[in-house]
């Protein structure tokens, strides 16, 4: 309980000064405000007032759910797990895209996997063979455990792999171009 007046009242000396807010049952009042929670959110915004309070109380990871399945990530990420927070969903027209592309079946190779909120959503095809590369150890985690708990099917690969910094390239080293065919139906979706 000392730790959450600590945190409400850092909050709450943010949002309204320093006037005075006491602390009753987990609910705090505040002349009309009905929290003081309510008034930092509305000011801060959900998710960071909920990746603050989490940070500070050493919260690591969280687990979101939303349309696409349960999602573990880093209570700092932002970016995809935050969006999918936001959003209850993670980039609707690529999702739909990828859907239509791979509705036949294929191969999907997911680069910069993250924490896989591309990858999953594919890999739900069990026509499709899924290989997710993702270089952070921390993300690769949370990739795993994503594949394990959203994925039924055994046609996902995993690498924790990365290349940075590469050798420079001329157009005479190409030894393969890759195309994505015009009608896009699957197997036939990337062309060597």
């Amino acid at each position: 309980m000392k730790i959450a007046r600590k945190v409400i009242g850092k909050i709450a000396r943010k949002v309204i000064g320093e006037r005075s807010v006491y602390f009753d049952r987990f609910i705090f009042q505040l002349g009309s405000r009905t929290t003081v929670l309510d008034a930092a959110i509305e000011h801060y915004g959900r998710q960071r007032v909920f990746c603050h309070l989490g940070s500070f109380l050493s919260v690591k990871s969280v687990d979101v759910e939303g349309e696409l399945g349960t999602f573990t990530g880093s209570i700092d990420d932002f970016a995809a797990l935050g969006t999918y927070m936001q959003n209850r969903t993670w980039a609707p027209q690529l999702q739909s895209l990828l859907r239509t592309c791979f509705k036949s079946g294929g191969t999907f190779i997911d680069v910069g996997a993250n924490i896989g909120l591309t990858l999953v959503p594919v890999a739900s095809n069990r026509s499709v063979r899924c290989y997710g590369f993702e270089p952070e150890p921390l993300n690769f985690s949370y990739l795993a455990r994503n594949v394990a708990a959203n994925c039924k099917f055994d046609n996902v690969t995993l690498y924790s792999a990365g290349r940075c910094d590469p050798p420079p390239l001329k157009w005479s080293d190409l030894r393969y171009v890759f195309d994505i065919k015009e009608d896009c139906n699957g197997k036939e979706a990337i062309q060597a």
